[in-house]
This record gives structure tokens, sequence and C-alpha cells, in this order.
């Protein structure tokens, strides 16, 4: 259980994080008992543990006060570095753990108590910094982190118009702020939390909220179901918790998700399933972000972290053309500017250009949204496979040293907001690329009709971008061409020759899923590029070590692209379901890498024998099968399903035709849930693997836990009427000795489509004997007499009562037979005149606990059996 006595609640979620990826300020203590002298600020590197110089960086304390902002306090930290664990503390000389203490100066009160700010800079700023040269916020240049913090005071307006958009968290929350800290929550994460101070070590970490949609990206036209959105929570299960969904991005692309969601007294898992709304329009790939918080109620201390995800809905209209605009120099001077666009042909034949055109639509909302800015014709020439076509203005030859395939005179780009369309002869677009400043609420358009751009190239300036590259010629990842001055060279920019990749790693798995307690690993490739010059030393980061371990660093060796390292899965011991782990890999003087993977629960128990039911097996297409779960059945849990026939010799009998899939529970599957499988695609949970092709004259579907050699059976269902003696073909199978009392179900005549229609609500051994008979289900060769409109949504299950019968009198008089009784349940009464052959008595079914009267009994002899009803006739 974790202890919260000392937690006064999250603060804030900071907007802006290192732009670095590895360093960020992780702890400010600005108001200490007394006479403020325990004051500190704690850097952490987020890839850590590990040994990372600070070497340039400078820590800068702003003054919210004074009216002008001003720097108060500059901290050099040229030759320090972080602590093995990851830390550097900068405080008072009396700070635990401090690494650079305060001084000269005044032994108290380094840090003003708020609302003032800190910041970590590098680069030139902080050498300015030191050198007293800069001594306000007044840019954002080499701007790593920083917090705007208060001590009881109000917001400064003033210091969050200099700084990206972020809250300002209260240390004074509670009322103790000279007991607490500010403290990200957990080392390097987005939440910030009020708690005891710990200067060089692990902060205060409440347990986590987990979300982890599944699939991560899905299609648009993939429709209901698509993704399911799993929320798992951590520590202790003894009282229920109800939280809060906010959903923002692409919304349009999916149907409403639910705002708030609850978990009950034991429950560590919930979760909601995200439909999409397919359409015909070109948007690109949408992104939806969910954050998922305790709701606390006003003023309530939070006792859990806050999750988040990203879930991806792919547009299935939007292709990448092989035509693209390369790069383009949009900034210059009138026309004394070098302004070019540069067309890349990717594909394997050269391409006439004659009649194409380059149009310029205004991008911003309040400057003539979607106004025809400027256009220039291709009037003739054509574009080899591979190569380059360059249309510019005289100066580009000039400033640049290079030949254009077409000149003309007086281009003059749009120098703002603008969104640039590439036609080719007919009219039709190409290409599409959206150059802006980064504040863009609204989709870019041409003459009204809405675009998806292939490229988004954006700056977080007040200005949009002098241009772009393409980080590979014809690729999809853009850079941002920078302009010294209007009218002069871009740095970057390279027309008609390749461009100029920007060095970084590349990080690729070779498994997406493994199981917690597995003997093998997933192996990660991580790859640099352009060049293979030098060792370069790796660090690498796992966000969850409870699920998937790493090594601290590798090293791509002088002349070597990529080197290979193992992520090895840990068993925690603790039924958490899926984890979602993401990797890092970052290096200096190269742009970092991610990546993601599944680590499967091993801590849940396995299914047995009657665990799940079938309830249908359609053979008519689009196959269909079904089953109903009889218990939960827990997040990670596997079932392999198989129309392999069953061999009295104790094995599969592979057939030509046949097959086996495994499914895979991404959340908790509670009892009574329909799982339907349409064409091998599960309505619940995920095919992680395979697939069956059921036959039309008849089949069998097994389900199973284990290795096929030696099958843990769960359920079976047998289309050809009675279980064959031996598996002899793809269509025949024995019945397995493990479902011959119960389990299995044969459907008598035999039939191409089986759907249980019985009884969906009783208790679970009424309705067992429902399930494995075959007079609980409809069959038919038709499909319409069969179909999945047949199928149950849900099984509800009472609680179960032993089911007892006392016939306590039988008469015959004039009305008829009487029977009288006392059962615990609804009865079935059955008559025969032989003891051999049975029939439902009249209106003999479902009857209640008292006297039966049958008007019309048979003539001679009459004997009459009471059962629990429901159960299957004598």
């Amino acid at each position: 259980m974790y202890d919260t006595t000392d937690i006064i609640g999250i603060l804030t979620t900071v907007g802006f994080a290192s732009l670095s990826g590895e360093v960020l300020l992780n702890e400010i203590d600005a108001d200490t008992p007394g006479t403020d002298n325990a004051e500190f600020v704690e850097l952490y590197q987020v890839p850590g543990p590990g040994d990372a110089s600070l070497n340039g960086y400078a820590l800068v304390f702003f003054n919210g006060a004074d009216g002008s902002d001003s720097a108060y306090r500059v901290m050099d930290l040229d030759g320090y570095s972080f602590s093995p664990s990851g830390y550097f503390v900068v405080g008072d000389s009396g700070v635990a753990n401090v690494d650079l203490s305060f001084g000269p100066g005044a032994e108290t009160d380094h840090i003003q108590n708020g609302t003032d700010a800190v910041a970590l800079y590098s680069g030139l700023t902080a050498e300015e910094f030191v050198a007293g040269t800069r001594t306000g916020p007044v840019d954002n240049l080499d701007l790593v982190d920083f917090i705007i913090y208060r001590g009881g005071t109000e917001e400064d307006s003033s210091l969050s118009s200099v700084f990206p958009p972020s809250d300002q968290p209260d240390e004074d929350l509670n009322g103790e702020k000279s007991l607490q800290s500010i403290q990200r929550n957990p080392d390097g994460g987005f939440n910030f939390i009020a708690a005891a101070p710990s200067p060089g070590q692990t902060n205060t970490q409440l347990p986590r909220i987990k979300v982890v949609p599944s699939p991560v990206q899905v299609d648009e036209d993939a429709g209901a179901g698509a993704s399911t959105i799993v929320v798992t929570r951590e520590g202790s299960l003894d009282s229920s918790l109800s939280v809060n969904i906010i959903s923002t991005g692409s919304l349009t692309r999916i149907s409403a998700p639910p705002t708030t969601a609850f978990f009950g007294v034991g429950v560590d898992q919930i979760s909601f399933s995200i439909d999409t709304i397919p359409n015909t329009s070109i948007e690109g790939d949408g992104f939806i972000e969910f954050e998922i918080s305790e709701d606390t109620g006003p003023g309530g201390e939070p006792s859990y972290q806050t999750g988040k995800a990203t879930l991806i809905v792919a547009d299935d209209e939007l292709s990448y053309p092989t035509l693209v605009v390369n790069e383009v120099l949009l900034k210059g001077e009138e026309s004394n500017g070098p302004e070019f666009v540069e067309l890349y042909n990717s594909g394997n034949t050269g391409v006439t250009l004659d009649g194409f055109q380059v149009e310029f639509y205004a991008a911003d909302p309040e400057g003539g949204f979607g106004a025809l800015q400027q256009s220039f014709t291709i009037a003739s020439g054509s574009i080899p496979a591979k190569g380059f076509f360059t249309i510019g203005n005289p100066q580009v030859t000039s400033v640049y040293g290079v030949n254009l395939d077409q000149t003309v005179s007086g281009l003059d780009l749009p120098d703002e907001d603008t969104c640039m369309v590439l036609l080719n002869g007919g009219g039709g677009i190409v290409f599409s690329a959206l150059i802006e400043d980064g504040e863009l609420d609204a989709v870019p358009n041409s003459e009204g009709t809405a675009l998806a751009a292939e490229v988004f190239a954006s700056s977080a300036g007040e200005d949009s971008p002098a241009g772009y590259y393409l980080t590979s010629d014809g690729g999809e990842a853009s850079n941002s061409l920078e302009l010294v001055g209007f009218g002069e060279r871009a740095p970057s920019a390279t027309p008609t020759v390749s461009n100029v990749v920007a060095p970084r790693l590349l990080l690729s798995r070779d498994r997406e899923l493994i199981e917690e307690d597995s003997t093998e690993v997933i192996t990660f490739t991580v790859s640099r590029i352009p060049d293979t010059v030098g060792d370069v030393t790796v660090t690498l980061f796992s966000d969850d070590t409870t699920e998937l371990v790493l090594p601290g660093t590798v090293v791509i060796p002088d002349g070597q692209a990529s080197v290979t390292f193992a992520g090895v899965p840990q068993q925690d011991g603790v039924r958490d379901g899926l984890s979602l782990v993401r990797i890092t890999a970052s290096a200096s003087g190269l742009l970092s890498a991610a990546s993601e993977a599944t680590v499967l629960d091993a801590d849940i128990p396995d299914l047995q024998v009657c665990d799940i039911a079938f309830v249908a097996a359609i053979t008519d297409q689009p196959e269909v099968f079904a089953f109903v779960a009889l218990s939960e059945i827990y997040a990670g849990t596997r079932i392999t399903f198989t129309d392999y026939g069953w061999h009295t010799n104790g094995e599969f009998l592979i057939e030509e035709g046949d097959g086996q899939m495994t499914w895979l529970a991404i959340a908790d599957v509670p009892a009574g849930t329909v799982v339907t499988f349409t064409e091998n695609e599960p309505d619940v949970g995920t095919a992680a693997s395979g697939g069956i092709d059921l036959g039309e004259s008849g089949d069998q579907i097994f389900a199973y836990q284990g290795d096929s050699d030696n099958p843990t059976f769960l359920a079976g269902i047998q289309l050809n009427g009675a279980w064959d003696s031996e598996a002899v073909d793809s269509a025949t199978s024995s019945l397995p000795a493990a479902l011959a009392s119960e389990g299995a179900v044969s459907i008598e005549p035999g039939s191409e489509n089986a759907v249980y229609t019985g009884s969906t609500q009783g208790s679970l051994e009424s309705l067992k004997g429902q399930l494995f008979s075959s007079s609980g289900f409809t069959a038919s060769d038709a499909r319409e007499d069969a179909g999945p409109d047949l199928i149950p949504s849900a099984f509800t299950f009472t609680a179960g009562v032993e089911y007892a019968v006392e016939v306590t009198g039988f008469a015959i008089n004039p009305e008829g037979a009487t029977v009288t009784f006392e059962a615990t349940g609804s009865s079935d009464v059955y008559v025969s005149s032989d003891l051999v052959t049975w029939e439902l008595a009249n209106g003999g079914e479902g009857v209640g606990t008292g006297t039966y009267l049958d008007e019309n009994p048979p003539a001679g002899k009459a004997f009459y059996l009471v059962q629990e009803a429901g159960a299957e006739a004598p």
C-alpha cells in the first residue's frame, strides 16, 4: 500500500518538456522551514541512470515580481556531471546529496518563493547568461526545460507570456509550502506533485493509471470495436476508483468516447471500445490522446498518477506519392531572394512535367484562408527516375552556384503560412505541403477543397519556417529550412542535389509481443544514419523496468551502421494485464529514436474445461465462429482455436487447408461475454497470429491452451453429426478424452451452420446442459436460417442453487393426472407409458413448485418424471 500522508496533490502537467529529451528539472524546493537554508533544484537525466556531462548548461532563476522577469541568479554547470544514479542537485550546502552549492553571498533565501521561474539553458544562450550579457527570457533559444512555480501566490501572466505555454504548480497548495517540494511523479514524468523533499533520491511515486490502446494504430474503416483502450490501476484494490477521461485530438475520426469510468473494489483493470468513423475524404492520419486521471472531487487529494496514451487512426484514402516537392525555399526579399521549388521523382520511370502547376494558398485562418497567393506553370520538361527538377528565380544560380531546370524571373513565393499544392497537367493534385507557424487550428484548403498535406513543416516561433527539406529524398519526414536573413543563403538548403539528412538514430524490434515469463527476448536493432564514422555510445531507457529490462548503453562501432541488443522480460508476480513499454535510444549529436513493445502478463491462471463454450460455427462465407466466456478471462490470456481433427493416438491430424489461430485477451473479459470471430477477426481482444478456414461440407473447432503437442482442451464443436471414431481427413475428428464428459457439442444431424439459440440467463450448470447439447442449437445448411444475427449478445449467470425435487403426491381423477411436488427451481414434467420413451407432458414445461395437472394423460399406464427445467430430455 502506498503511503500518501505527505502528498498534497498532483499540481500540474507541464506543457513543455526537455527539448533534448535528456535533461529535465525534476524537483524544486523554494520555501523551507525557518531561515530557508535547505533550498534546492534537482536535475534528472531522463534516459538514466547514467553519467552525463553538464558542460554547456546553465541554471537560471528569474524574478517574477520585478516586472521585467530578469535573472537574479545564474548557476554555471560547466565541469559538472550527473551522478551514477542520474541526479544532479544544486542547493544550499546543508542539503542532502548536494552537488553544487549556492554562493557566494547570503547563506539563506537563495531561491525566491514564487511566483517566479527557474530554467535550464544550453549552448550559446547559456554562455550569455553566465557572462551577464543576457538577463531575461527574451526568447526560447536553447531552452531545455523550465518551471514557473508559485508559493501560495497568484499565477504570473508576464512570465507565462515569455515562456512556452505551461501550468504553474503551487508549492503551497495545501498550506504546507515549507514542508513540501514540487517534484515530478515519477522521476522524469509529466505529472507534478507536492511531497516531502527528496534531493538526489527517487521522487515520491504514486501508483500509476496505465493506459494502453490495443491496437495502437487502426484503419479508419475498421468501424465498431476498432481499438480497445485498456486502463489498469496499480496499488491497493481495497477501495473503488472513479476516473475522468479527457480525449483530445482528431475526435471527428471516432465515435464519442466515455468521459468517466469506474473501478470496483478488487478490480484492477477496465476497458472501453473505440469505434472509428469511416469516410471518403483525404484527411491524413488522425491522432487521439486519452488522458485518464483520478476523480478526486473538489479539493481532493489524488493518489494515482495520471495516465496518457495516443491512438492513431490511419487514413485509408491517403497514399504517399512518388512525385514530391522535395525542398522549397519561400522567403526572400521581394525579387532579390534565392527562392526555389525542387521536385523529386522516387519512381522507377521518368515523368513528363508539361503543364504541371505549383500553387500556394493562404493557410492562416485570419488571413484570407484558402485564397490563391501565388502560382506558376512548368511550361515543358521532364524529371528522370530518382531524379530532380528545380524551378527558381535567377538569384538561386548566383547564390548557390547551381543550374536550374526552369528559371522564373521575379519569382516571389509567399512568406506567411501557406499550403503548397503540386498539380499535374490535368489539374489533379499530386502532392501538397503545409508550411506554417505551429498555430494553425484549421484544415488547409485549395479553393475551398479540404486537403491532407503529405508534409507539415512548422516552427515554434512567431513566423513560419523559411521552407523545408525532406530528410531523405522523396521521404515523408521533413526538417525546416532556417534563414539567416531575407535575401541571404539558407545554410541547409541544397537545390538540385540530394538533401542533407539530419544525423539520427533508428530503432526497430523483431517482435511486438512477449510473455513476461518467456525465456526468449525481444531483439532490438539500433541504427545510425547517414554516416558510420566513429564509435557511437547509445544510451537506452525502458520506461517500465518491472516489465522489460535493457542494457544501459550499447556501442555502434566505427564503420558499422547498427547493433542489436536484448530486451529481457521480467516476471513481477503481479497480475497487471498487458503492459505497453516505451523504449528510447539517445546519443550525443544524433536525434533520438523510440519504439514500443507489449509485455503479456504471465501471472494469470490457466483456463480449464468448460471455462468457455462454443455458441456458433458458420462455414458459409463469410465464416464466423463464436464462444461465450463461462468464467472470467484475464487480460493476457491466450487461447488457440483450430479446425484440426483429433486422432485417437493423442495428437492432431494436420490436413491441407486446416489451420489454427491464437486469440489474445487484451483486457479482462467478464463471464457471460460472447466473442465473435468474422473471417478470423474477433470483436473482443485481438487475433495474435494465424487463422482457420472452415470446410463448407462440415468441420470441427477445438479451443485449447498450451502446446499443440500436449494441448489443454477447453471446448469443442462438431458440425458433422456425432463425433467420429477416428480422424481420417480434414472434416472428421474423434472426441478428446478431456471433453468426453462435458465441454463439447456435436450438431446432429450434421449441418454447415449452427448457432446456439437456447437460454442465455440462468445458473451456470443449467445453461451448460443446453450449451453442450445439440438441442440448444439451431442448425441449417442455409446461412439465412442459422446466421450471425442469431448469435447471443451476452449471457447472464444467476447464483447457482443446487436443484432438488421431491414428489409428494400422485392421483388419477376425473380431471386428469395430478402430480404434487416441491422443487428448488423451475421444473419440466415428462410422461411415458413404458418407461422407455419419454415426452414432455401437456403444459409440463417450466412448472413451479406445487401441483401439476395433466388433463389428457395417456390411456393405460402413465409414468411421470419431474426434472430441472432445461435439462436434457431422458
